[in-house]
């Protein structure tokens, strides 16, 4: 950009029109060169000043390489502005690059990374690295950039409330740390469809999940089966995870239960180095109050009252992000009394693991939003949120939410300012979709649905051939990247509307006498070559009119309209437009049966 900008400078200082055009043309490939290097969607922004810009530019050389008046107003360029040649240069970008980015071959994957790898600090960080401390999600609570998109194949049916991303095992120097243990390849039925549990799905969804710096695959607490391309692993948490962090938007097909369901494996009581019961870092006094709170009660029943006790007896606060203290939980549960979610899920591990309750920590989202532009849920960073995971004897492992309500993430309220980021949201995820992860897959669905629209022209729908009888898409396994036909015809009719209408509406503006003079010494030069460029109208006249007598009161008429409508300076009326048009077309048509240039 500093090229580009440094070359449109030098143009001021610069007098030979020569080195114009060749500064000129510098900055266009530096220009194809920053575009080739930006993914934000504002990008089109840029793009459209660029080309409105350079087309003005282009409009003035065009004028200063005419010689004279004369050829002006052969040309044409005296009733042509830049107005014109502006709006007729975006539709003919618009006809043309479309269908060619769409058919274009290209590689697999995007060969400019998404803006998953686009560093903007500490703010931006997810919760689902291999270490977090006890501020990351904290701080992530002030981003509002979208992290996942689902949309429920039923419209009835109610997102879940609870993503799960990382679960956490050990607490060493105030963060949370993975164990060691080995992640294993995942089997897949179909290639792309992963059963997750024995359980028959009670509901389907999609989710488009952005890159977030990290390998977890976020997956919603229930989950029991994903269809996805990618290939992808489990441990002994539970936490389902690509091989390497995703470049680009990720989608996939998940199917839910009714019931909340852990992959992860049963605690080892018999083994000490059972990573859930580590008590490390458990201090003396945590141990106590946990005894005092739990008191002699049943597994259940102890796992309950700690959490109630944290729930009513703490304040929820953001305050603390940024501070440490040399033990925060200790300093969390004895003096300030009050703190984020991961202080309030951390004191519940320890307090668990003091009475022998097999622990995690785990971090995820929360809540949805819905965004009405098009029925589908929007989770944000803010969304973010920790809680817990134990092992209860009757029920497995159980969730638990220590974290007071009014700290849990929710639904934003109805405002202004929501209305315009969803709409903005919903723009951004077309241009990250459709344009940024758009790739030969994409692009294979969109001809094979081109083909299959295409037959279907003549066919008769009520009497379906035996290979062409309905089959359930729902049991089908999903076709990413897929456009849907309701998207993609309804696109291409308006985009057929836009050229028609932009082309009847350039013909019409354009079209005046001296057009029509200009189009007749076209034909002409085809059929005598002794009409040159500087040959005067009525010498064009007497030669044509003289070699094909037929069409002598056609070329009378368009040259007489073209000498009155230069000299006089008065512009065709409709009536006389249309008479025009009329004679040039019936020309057109007598030459066409005559010979060609002698």
């Amino acid at each position: 950009h500093l090229m580009m900008f440094g070359l449109l400078a030098l143009l001021f200082y610069v007098d030979k029109e020569k080195e114009k055009r060749r500064a000129t043309a510098l900055i266009f490939f530096i220009f194809v060169g920053a575009m080739a290097t930006s993914v934000h969607p504002m990008i089109l922004v840029y793009l459209v000043a660029v080309v409105v810009l350079a087309s003005c530019l282009l409009f003035r050389f065009a004028q200063s390489d005419l010689q004279s008046q004369e050829q002006a107003k052969v040309v044409g360029y005296e009733r042509l502005n830049a107005g014109s040649l502006i709006a007729g240069t975006l539709v003919l970008i618009f006809v043309f690059a479309v269908p060619l980015f769409a058919l274009m071959p290209r590689m697999r994957s995007p060969y400019v990374l998404g803006r998953g790898f686009d560093f903007k600090g500490p703010s931006f960080a997810t919760g689902f690295q291999d270490e977090i401390t006890l501020d990351t999600v904290g701080v992530i609570r002030g981003n509002n950039e979208v992290a996942l998109r689902l949309k429920m194949e039923r419209s009835s049916d109610r997102p879940p409330y609870r993503f799960r991303g990382a679960a956490y095992e050990f607490f060493r120097e105030n963060s949370w740390l993975r164990s060691n243990d080995s992640r294993h390849a995942l089997a897949a039925e179909r290639g792309v469809f992963y059963r997750l549990a024995d359980q028959a799905p009670e509901r389907k969804m999609r989710l488009w999940l952005e890159p977030l710096r990290s390998q977890s695959l976020i997956l919603p607490l229930g989950a029991v089966s994903v269809e996805i391309t990618e290939r992808i692993f489990g441990d002994e948490r539970g936490v389902v995870s690509f091989m390497m962090p995703p470049r680009s938007i990720k989608e996939y097909r998940v199917g839910v239960g009714n019931q909340p369901v852990f992959l992860s494996d049963t605690p080892r009581f018999d083994s000490g180095d059972e990573p859930t019961l580590d008590r490390r870092d458990i201090s003396p006094r945590i141990a106590s109050l946990a005894r005092l709170v739990a008191g002699d009660r049943s597994t259940e029943r102890k796992a309950r009252v700690i959490e109630s006790h944290l729930m009513n007896g703490y304040e929820y606060s953001l305050d603390l992000v940024g501070t440490s203290a040399e033990n925060p939980v200790d300093s969390f549960l004895f003096e300030t009394r009050s703190g984020h979610c991961e202080y309030f899920a951390t004191a519940m591990v320890m307090m668990l693991r003091a009475e022998g309750i097999p622990a995690r920590f785990v971090t995820g989202f929360v809540g949805a939003e819905m965004n009405p532009l098009e029925d589908y849920y929007v989770i944000r960073h803010s969304n973010a949120h920790a809680w817990v995971e134990a092992w209860l004897p009757d029920s497995g492992w159980t969730t638990f939410d220590p974290t007071p309500e009014v700290g849990r993430p929710g639904g934003a309220r109805p405002s202004l300012a929501l209305m315009l980021r969803q709409a903005w949201d919903y723009f951004e995820f077309r241009w990250d979709r459709y344009v940024m992860a758009y790739n030969s897959l994409d692009q294979l669905d969109l001809v094979l649905r081109l083909r299959r629209f295409w037959r279907s022209f003549g066919r008769d729908s009520a009497d379906p051939s035996p290979s062409e009888a309905p089959v359930d898409e729902s049991s089908k396994p999903t076709a990413w990247g897929e456009i849907p036909t309701e998207q993609v015809l309804p696109g291409l009719v308006l985009a057929a509307l836009l050229v028609l209408l932009a082309s009847i509406w350039w013909r019409r503006r354009r079209f005046n006498a001296t057009w029509a003079y200009s189009e007749l010494r076209r034909l002409a030069s085809h059929r005598d070559s002794r009409i040159k460029p500087s040959t005067a109208p009525m010498t064009v006249c007497d030669r044509l009119g003289g070699r094909f007598p037929d069409a002598a009161p056609l070329v009378d008429f368009l040259v007489r309209m073209y000498l009155e409508e230069s000299y006089s300076g008065r512009v065709l009326d409709g009536g006389q437009t249309q008479e025009a048009r009329r004679a040039l077309g019936r020309l057109r048509a007598t030459l066409r049966r005559q010979p060609t240039a002698l």
